[in-house]
């Protein structure tokens, strides 16, 4: 499906051609439940799916899903999983519409999960630089189109496992671990293209990734949950310059 079009458009009062990032609905449906609908870049779909019920809590393998079915029709996205019946859908459905803004948006209620990861690794900003020449190498469709966020997840040895674009970081974010999940490979390190908060900390402790990465600022409860659950973060990261906030 593509994940973009061309507009004709005026740039400083002349004719241009232009790249626009795609933004479809994306209705997810679990036994035969609807569970949410969100705005999405098209691509990667089941990636996105087995993330997002990956970090809802609804399944912990890819053996968990007993079937998938994936259709485009009305110029949206439906997408139909079978996960098993003591999966109660009721605890994670959400009452509105999720944009591409926000994780959590559409949700009844606050409820941060509990534990704690305990695998950080001490020496991995000596990595930072390879991370973010990685990623920035791979977000093919933000160089396109210049509108949408990217993020990378890289296993303990510093080798990449996915690399994921979507109008939503918090989408992104599902898309990368979703792949892990489907490849059956453990994640290390998540660095994302834009801003650190509260949802995307959530999704990485869900996930099991103990070392967050962004290129840009954290927000307050990020900062406090990653602490709280374990996670390591870095902000900020511009090559060899970095801030550690958790």
């Amino acid at each position: 499906m593509q994940n973009f079009r061309r507009y004709d458009a005026l740039k400083n009062n002349s004719g241009v051609t232009d790249s626009v990032v795609v933004e479809m609905p994306v209705q997810l449906w679990v036994n035969n439940e609807a569970l949410t609908v969100t705005m999405a870049s098209p691509q990667d779909i089941q990636a996105w799916t087995f993330g997002l019920l990956l970090t809802e809590g609804l399944l912990a393998s890819k053996s968990d899903v007993i079937s998938y079915e994936e259709k485009f029709e009305n110029e949206r996205i439906s997408v139909h999983v079978t996960l098993p019946n003591d999966r109660s859908v009721q605890a994670n459905k959400r009452s509105l519409l999720s944009v591409s803004a926000c994780g959590i948006c559409g949700k009844t209620d606050f409820l941060p999960p509990s534990g704690k990861l305990t695998e950080r690794s001490a020496a991995l900003t000596a990595q930072f630089p390879s991370f973010m020449k990685t990623l920035n190498e791979h977000q093919s469709l933000f160089k396109e189109t210049g509108g949408c966020h990217g993020v990378a997840l890289f296993d303990k040895a510093g080798e990449l496992i996915a690399v994921k674009e979507d109008i939503g970081r918090h989408n992104a974010v599902d898309k990368a671990v979703g792949q892990a999940l489907l490849n059956e490979v453990k994640g290390n390190a998540l660095v994302v293209s834009g801003r650190i908060s509260y949802e995307i900390v959530v999704k990485c402790f869900k996930a099991g990734v103990p070392n967050l990465i962004a290129v840009s600022a954290p927000t307050t409860l990020a900062i406090d949950y990653c602490k709280e659950f374990g996670i390591s973060m870095w902000a900020f990261v511009r090559g060899q310059q970095f801030t550690q906030y958790a």
